[in-house]
């Protein structure tokens, strides 16, 4: 199945978005099924989505950011919850206020799953906009890797993924249309459900360079420099829609300067779990040195994530689709200043490097899209019952 960019073609996409969505879930819940029999579990499926930073989550939503004397959990000396980005704790209040009667984790897992279904919308009207000659086929792919492959379960969690995805999203796609004052208005929401949402910024001065320099790289001289910058300068809706992306992050930070005095409380509380900013390239050497003696099998298996990425950057970087380049870079980079653990799950939630994949995909033949789609199917059922389990690599 394939789609085209005609607003005709919108039901029908809408249509496999839902049913995808649908069948996933269905199949997560034989998972915890299974699961829950297992282990003798015999607490709901919408709890067994309910694991390790969704604690956190939940005590904003519940009882706001913390103060010097507020919420802690159990086993993290120090550690509060300013580390967690404000908007979608945000979009739950709102709901609870909605639906009072309706339990967190129920709400959680069915807003969150909504949210996702939107984003998915919005990722596919990108790929067809971008992708003229096999969108039809890329979004296809892009929705069966991201409603059935490895990590899936993120969306249905009550974590930010979600949501940052659908800003995400839209952020590509109105900066693609050059519609800059809707892409402000995304990329304020953008920086307010994570830390790389504010670097939002750089993908926007990649796409202004590579629209005005595309076809003019043979003249390449101070005077052509200089004229892209006057030409930059007075696109005012550019520089306001730009300026506008940080100001979802620095809400935030003033709100933690009244809250704790310090509006970098989100970076520093960060020691608490033995995190400091590094260099990542010493990250990954150190990493490097553990798995070669075998002492952590997880790092082998971060190490192998790093490199998958890293070859799906070379796929967008040949193909010429430069911002999605550079905002995978920051989804590496970023998490790799502090640690390996997190890079699976800012890969996952980058959204560029499923479309990479789905992009190589749609020039295959079948039967190795068939057996490779299958592959990525049993990846994710494993990562879902090891979700269920609470198997600390999947935090």
């Amino acid at each position: 199945m394939k789609f085209g960019a005609k607003e005709k073609d919108t039901y029908r996409l809408c249509m496999t978005i839902g049913v995808m969505l649908v069948i996933s879930r269905v199949i997560m819940w034989l998972v915890y099924l299974l699961w829950s029999h297992i282990s003798g579990d015999q607490g709901s499926f919408a709890h067994a989505f309910f694991r390790w930073d969704a604690g956190w989550y939940k005590s904003i939503i519940e009882s706001g950011y913390s103060d010097f004397n507020g919420i802690k959990l159990e086993g993290q000396n120090g550690a509060a919850n300013w580390a967690f980005f404000p908007l979608m704790p945000a979009y739950m209040v709102f709901l609870r206020k909605v639906l009072p009667s309706m339990g967190l984790e129920i709400l959680g897992f069915l807003a969150n799953t909504a949210i996702f279904g939107i984003a998915l919308f919005a990722g596919s009207r990108y790929i067809l906009l971008t992708r003229p000659q096999n969108g039809g086929k890329a979004a296809f792919f892009w929705l069966f890797i991201m409603c059935f492959g490895p990590y899936s379960f993120y969306y249905s969690s009550l974590y930010t993924e979600s949501i940052y995805l659908l800003c995400l999203c839209l952020c590509f796609y109105f900066l693609e249309q050059e519609q800059y004052i809707k892409l402000g208005v995304c990329g304020i929401f953008l920086s307010a459900s994570r830390n790389t949402g504010v670097l939002f910024v750089f993908a926007i001065l990649t796409h202004s360079l590579h629209r005005f320099f595309k076809d003019r790289m043979g003249e390449l001289n101070p005077k052509l420099l200089w004229e892209y910058v006057k030409k930059t300068l007075n696109d005012h809706k550019l520089i306001l829609g730009t300026c506008m992306c940080p100001l979802g992050l620095f809400l935030y930070m003033l709100h933690l300067y009244f809250l704790v005095g310090d509006p970098m409380a989100f970076a520093h509380v960060q020691r608490a779990w033995g995190r400091k900013i590094t260099n990542p390239v010493e990250v990954v050497l150190r990493t490097l040195d553990t798995a070669s003696k075998g002492t952590i099998k997880q790092e082998a298996y971060f190490l192998l994530c790093i490199i998958i990425g890293v070859c799906f950057l070379g796929w967008l970087l040949v193909q010429k689709h430069y911002a999605e380049f550079i905002m995978g870079c920051i989804f590496l980079v970023v998490p790799l200043s502090t640690g390996i653990a997190s890079i699976p799950r800012y890969m996952v939630g980058g959204f560029v490097f499923y479309l990479a994949l789905a992009d190589g995909l749609s020039g295959q033949k079948r039967y190795l899209k068939g057996c490779l789609l299958a592959v990525l199917g049993v990846i994710e059922l494993w990562l879902t019952y090891g979700w269920f389990s609470a198997w600390g690599f999947l935090t």
